[in-house]
């Protein structure tokens, strides 16, 4: 069987208060659910949900999806990017030592954000792109970021707005990845 991790790191920063945390919870319940009907294409789906505002906390360690469940999200401080990408590359490294024996596509991993890093993010991108990952996607949620910002072409070429992207779309990303 073939195993899928997928880490969803999710900026809970002060900023995220209204309309952007709403957007980013219906696109993660959205593409839960498509990830459940097509779990079979996986084989072995597995989430964890990484938050960061100013420091990055694993909210739900890697979880099958079928008993995931999306934490409520406590709402503080900035925009701890960076430390967020030191943390699932500690994460990935973990997963790799106590599961070698598994059959694993790469791990996934989506940024859900509605703004700017206030850290220095690139040490922490510079670590995670040192592991195999499948594909890296940033997900912007709310008004407050457009997808030609400078400095989201510095983390991805995957870049979607959760206004407009469908959870088909992000699966896509996934499926892309494996190729």
């Amino acid at each position: 069987m073939e195993y899928l991790s997928i880490y969803l790191l999710l900026d809970a920063s002060g900023s995220m208060r209204g309309e952007a945390m709403l957007s980013m919870q219906n696109g993660l319940q959205s593409f839960v659910s498509t990830l459940v009907r097509n779990q079979s294409t996986f084989g072995r789906v597995l989430v964890s949900v990484i938050t960061f505002g100013d420091t990055a906390k694993t909210r739900v360690p890697l979880t099958d999806i079928n008993s995931f469940v999306l934490p409520e999200l406590e709402i503080y401080g900035c925009t701890a990017l960076g430390a967020a990408f030191n943390l699932v590359a500690q994460e990935i490294d973990l997963e790799t030592k106590v599961d070698d024996y598994r059959n694993h596509w790469r791990p996934v991993v989506f940024v859900l954000t509605d703004g700017e890093p206030s850290d220095d993010y690139r040490a922490g991108l510079y670590e995670l792109r040192k592991r195999n990952i499948g594909a890296l996607v940033v997900c912007i949620a709310g008004q407050t970021v457009h997808q030609g910002d400078p400095w989201l072409s510095n983390i991805s070429d995957a870049v979607v707005s959760l206004d407009t992207t469908d959870s088909n779309t992000l699966l896509n990303y996934i499926l892309n990845s494996a190729e």
